[in-house]
């Protein structure tokens, strides 16, 4: 027995080679996977070399390389195997069968394991290490059927609170897995930690309009807001997103705890057609939130040349100051050392006042100036702002 380390250090040491001219490859995976080493990917074909793998000690958890610089980089051996070899790896009792469930689903969608491991004995409310259930990870429909038919609890809440509608809401393109939680019972309007909706997880995903489409269709509140006071029009950028909202009765003006409206979000990330059809609504130009900043100063942060020519249309002060005595330009001063000129030209441009100063008695040029942008205040001094 004292020679069983030697032995796999040896075989470790020596390699695939000279362990494989013995004529027993499934011997060395084993040997190897006790090491930590990944196993042979002829096992998953192979029922014989298998039943000798297991035999000897080797670990049915084992994975196998997959590809090399892949993203997934390893498949586990019950993923990869046939089913005559998937059938011997589910009768060993140290498989651990949640990791290999929540493989089957979140990574693979495989349907066939995920019910040969319910057979096998996995909880289908079983709750992984950040409390998701198997149904908070399903994207296909196939295996959410399989999970709900074997009793998924499917107002199942992880450790944010959230339910599987909150998940498949947010994450899934696949709009059926929302119609199937839906028909099931989910609760439409279910609150997470942070007081969130599926709705409003579902309208900042740029490619979940019928997804937004179908939970306002089955009640879900276009006016809830979170702890923060979000509403789900804070997180719309889409313009047929912002327009289901609307139509089902979205304040486009709605204030979050920090004063800053829908509005204020789509200036600051750049989405001009979303600010326009926000201004439509009749909101005001020139409303400052809870920092005294102005749509113009959160496009200046960006800053988005196309967003600040639109506000200014629309009759923007380009002077305004914040609570800080900061202007517009104060503000584009600083956004970003690059892709800022045009922005700066626009201002300029429209009369924004090159000394004003800030409480601190900082000018625009005096700031880029700290921030060490050089070619922020060379531009500046060009068109005689003093620092």
């Amino acid at each position: 027995m004292k020679l069983v380390a030697p032995v796999l250090w040896l075989v470790a040491s020596l390699g695939a080679t000279t362990v494989a001219a013995a004529g027993v490859p499934s011997y060395r995976s084993a040997l190897l996977s006790r090491l930590g080493f990944q196993a042979d990917p002829s096992l998953c074909q192979d029922a014989a070399g298998m039943g000798n793998y297991l035999s000897v000690g080797g670990n049915p958890n084992s994975s196998i390389q997959v590809g090399i610089g892949t993203a997934a980089g390893k498949m586990s051996l019950l993923q990869c195997a046939k089913p005559e070899v998937a059938k011997l790896l589910l009768a060993r009792s140290d498989l651990d069968i949640y990791t290999a469930l929540f493989e089957a689903i979140s990574t693979y969608n495989n349907q066939a394991n995920v019910e040969k491991l319910l057979k096998r004995g996995a909880d289908v409310n079983h709750q992984f290490p950040d409390g998701k259930t198997p149904l908070h990870l399903v994207s296909t429909i196939g295996i959410g059927q399989l999970l709900v038919t074997n009793g998924a609890e499917i107002n199942a809440l992880d450790q944010e609170g959230q339910t599987p509608l909150h998940t498949a809401a947010a994450y899934s393109t696949n709009r059926n897995i929302v119609k199937l939680l839906l028909a099931k019972g989910a609760t439409v309007n279910a609150r997470d930690r942070q007081g969130k909706t599926p709705l409003h997880l579902a309208t900042s995903s740029p490619q979940n309009t019928e997804t937004v489409r179908l939970l306002l269709a089955n009640g879900a509140e276009a006016t809830a807001k979170d702890k923060e006071g979000n509403t789900p029009l804070h997180g719309a950028f889409r313009q047929d997103i912002i327009a289901l909202l609307l139509d089902k009765g979205a304040d486009a003006q709605a204030r979050r705890r920090d004063g800053r409206t829908p509005l204020s979000l789509a200036a600051q990330y750049a989405y001009p057609n979303a600010v326009e059809l926000l201004l439509s609504q009749g909101a005001d130009v020139n409303a400052q939130d809870a920092y005294g900043m102005t749509l113009l100063h959160w496009a200046a942060r960006a800053p988005n040349p196309g967003v600040i020519k639109l506000l200014l249309d629309k009759g923007a002060n380009i002077n305004a100051q914040d609570k800080k005595g900061r202007t517009p330009l104060h503000t584009a001063a600083v956004a970003s050392p690059y892709n800022t000129q045009e922005a700066l030209e626009l201002l300029v441009k429209n009369g924004a006042n090159l000394q004003a100063r800030d409480k601190e008695g900082n000018t625009p040029a005096r700031l880029a100036r700290k921030a060490n942008f050089s070619e922020i205040v060379k531009f500046l001094k060009n068109h005689g702002a003093p620092e």
